[in-house]
């Protein structure tokens, strides 16, 4: 079932009420930047850079574009060539939790000398004072509001 991924950013609503704001590419090529726009449903061209669906594994997937996924390298979020076992790629999908309005990432990291490992959790999010600034990763400890401003809405 497909369904756009909405911010409920306050900022953002304050400057139009009226307008939803949705998670959408910003191409359709390999690793196009991810950003929000205006909600446009109705607008196919529009509409085929915001309708998403998840996979089996997890994966978020552009509808129009099924072999496209959003994955993430370092801070960035992008959408690019769907990573999975079958292509030798390595999968680490992106989780959206209903309660908390979130969508995150767990990544093992080196933090020490001796080469110990830590899993660090990261929150998808974006200058909340940029509208139309690039969706990036940010760690939990930081104090950015759209980090738990996410909603999904399925299409009916």
């Amino acid at each position: 079932k497909s369904f756009q991924i909405k911010t409920k950013l306050t900022e953002f609503v304050s400057m139009s009420r009226s307008v939803d704001w949705c998670l959408q590419a910003a191409n359709l090529g390999r690793n196009a930047m991810l950003n929000v726009r205006r909600c446009v449903p109705s607008d196919p061209e529009v509409n085929k850079k915001q309708a998403w669906f998840l996979d089996g594994n997890g994966q978020f997937r552009l509808v129009s574009h099924p072999a496209r996924c959003i994955v993430w390298e370092g801070k960035q979020i992008m959408l690019t060539q769907c990573r999975d076992s079958m292509n030798g790629g390595t999968m680490h999908p992106l989780v959206y939790n209903e309660l908390d309005k979130s969508i995150s990432i767990v990544k093992t990291e080196t933090y020490s000398l001796k080469g110990e490992k830590t899993d660090t959790k990261y929150l998808v999010g974006l200058d909340p004072f940029r509208a139309f600034s690039r969706i990036s990763l940010y760690k939990e400890s930081d104090k950015n509001p759209s980090m738990y401003s996410w909603t999904i809405e399925y299409d009916s």
